[in-house]
């Protein structure tokens, strides 16, 4: 499928964002154009309630010309989501009606939840933080999102009304911020953020992942103060930094009068009135969240809206097949692992082939072959991080860095099949039952089989003939050139085979 250009406005209490992307058949996307206003609409909300004429000029303006940029750069499709400000006004529904109504661009309100669920879903998406919990914060002009979950799933996600234009109203610090002003608006925080904070915290999150460009420009403040360079990047992950850093551009942004702020090194002078509440709300979480890492990701609302609406396939004619969605998900997993893709090609052929040969015998249905597909595919991942226990390592980058279109049930699974595909041994797993397990059996039995028959990596089986007699299971190879190594390894490894079929399995190679 050719990709589709796809536009993703965010209409956030502080400022409008847009941007335009290009989106691959293998659900990768690939950044165009970014555009942002800041139009601080969340502080007029804060300080009267409603919008009024003027801000709706400059909303209906700003979108005006993010949908010329978008159309512009060949956008196809234009998504506009609204958030806190426009949640909260009084007049918020017949702002987003006249702003439709002007620029034909159809705005949806997201709730607060919505809204950190399409937050974590792209924080998870850029950075690969595996089955230990990471909480991921959001600070714009209306809200804060707090997210809490792991690579496979989101288990809590609150907004909570301390966005730096709210605070900036309602609770002054002064120029440059009062020692007395800031304790203050800690105790408010406190009393607004405690009780989440505390859930949060018995999760025992090792990692604090934070978006959005108070935050990023707080980050990019402590490194350039620390002069830290990248650790790496994992995915589209931007920066990594320490917590003593960031608490040291923090105590430099309160102790910096306003004026002066944008003069720091990573603070837009478009935020130099904004960033130290942001800094307040940066050592809060610091001091209540005992994590060991920092990070800063460059992904957040209008990334997480792309790929939303990408997931549920609500992007009109620009609709995946689960099939190609996974298809394409695999193959950029293969090549992101570095994995000899030839080999996992015709392992995942050779499997289609057994898998026909076997399913009515061993009672496997089509659902059961995509297990074993994603597998066969991605059995040599491991090799990524080394080639001694490579089942294993391969295990935990798809636990780590799961593909895309899979259910959790299935990706415990296709897990269990690589983590089993060495040594014909399965572990037990907390997700899935015992018939899951054994056919998870099943399936890594054929995928050892397969495996062997591409043991030269030089794709020399070109088909497999098999019937099952009272004597057993007669395979019969073909192929071209020397298959001896195929041989020996398809002898080595055809005795969990025999086990799940509960009879011998017999082999005859025939070069052609």
């Amino acid at each position: 499928m050719s990709s589709k250009i796809v536009a993703a406005m965010d209409l956030g209490s502080n400022s409008f964002h847009l941007g335009v992307v290009r989106v691959g058949a293998d659900r990768q996307i690939t950044p165009i154009v970014k555009e942002k206003e800041m139009l601080r609409l969340g502080e007029a909300v804060a300080a009267d309630g409603y919008f009024d004429a003027v801000a709706i000029e400059q909303a209906i303006a700003t979108v005006e010309r993010f949908e010329k940029l978008a159309r512009a750069h060949g956008a196809e499709h234009i998504v506009a989501q609204a958030t806190a400000a426009f949640r909260e006004a009084e007049n918020g529904p017949e702002a987003v009606a006249e702003i439709t109504k002007a620029t034909g661009v159809p705005i949806r309100v997201i709730s607060g939840h919505e809204e950190a669920e399409t937050i974590f879903f792209a924080i998870r998406s850029a950075c690969h933080f595996g089955t230990v919990p990471a909480v991921g914060a959001d600070l714009g002009g209306g809200s804060l999102e707090l997210t809490l979950g792991d690579q496979r799933q989101l288990f809590m996600g609150r907004s909570l009304r301390v966005g730096v234009g709210r605070l900036k109203v309602r609770h002054p610090l002064g120029d440059p911020a009062s020692p007395a002003s800031v304790q203050r608006l800690r105790e408010h925080l406190a009393e607004e953020m405690g009780s989440v904070l505390d859930d949060i915290s018995s999760f025992q999150p090792t990692r604090l992942i934070l978006t959005s460009g108070t935050f990023l420009a707080l980050g990019r403040l402590a490194i350039s103060m620390a002069k830290e360079h990248d650790s790496g990047e994992d995915g589209l992950l931007v920066r990594r930094v320490s917590a003593d850093s960031l608490r040291s551009a923090t105590a430099k942004v309160l102790a910096t009068p306003e004026a002066k702020r944008g003069q720091l090194a990573g603070v837009d002078v478009r935020r130099q009135e904004t960033v130290a509440y942001g800094a307040v709300v940066a050592e809060l979480l610091l001091d209540q969240l005992d994590v060991e890492e920092i990070w800063l990701c460059s992904w957040a609302l209008r990334e997480g809206m792309v790929l939303r609406e990408i997931e549920e396939r609500d992007l009109l004619e620009f609709a995946f097949e689960p099939s190609e969605m996974r298809t394409g998900s695999l193959d950029y997993l293969v090549k992101k692992y570095q994995a000899d893709s030839s080999h996992s090609e015709q392992v995942a052929r050779l499997s289609r082939l057994l898998f026909d040969l076997l399913s009515s015998t061993l009672k496997l249905d089509e659902g059961e072959f995509s297990i074993l597909r994603a597998a066969a595919k991605l059995h040599d991942i491991g090799n990524f991080v080394s080639i001694t226990d490579h089942d294993r390592h391969g295990a935990y980058l798809i636990k780590a860095d799961p593909p895309r279109g899979y259910a959790r049930r299935e990706l415990s699974m296709i897990e269990m099949v690589v983590a089993g595909h060495v040594k014909g041994e399965l572990a037990e797993s907390p997700d899935l039952g015992r018939h899951d397990v054994d056919t998870c059996r099943k399936l890594v039995a054929i995928l050892r089989v397969a495996d062997a028959l591409d043991r030269s990596h030089q794709q020399l089986v070109k088909g497999i003939e098999g019937e099952i007699r009272p004597t057993g299971l007669g395979l019969k190879v073909v192929g071209s050139g020397d298959m001896s190594a195929e041989g020996f390894a398809l002898r080595k490894k055809r005795r969990l085979l025999e086990e799940v079929l509960q009879t011998n399995v017999s082999l005859h190679l025939v070069e052609t």
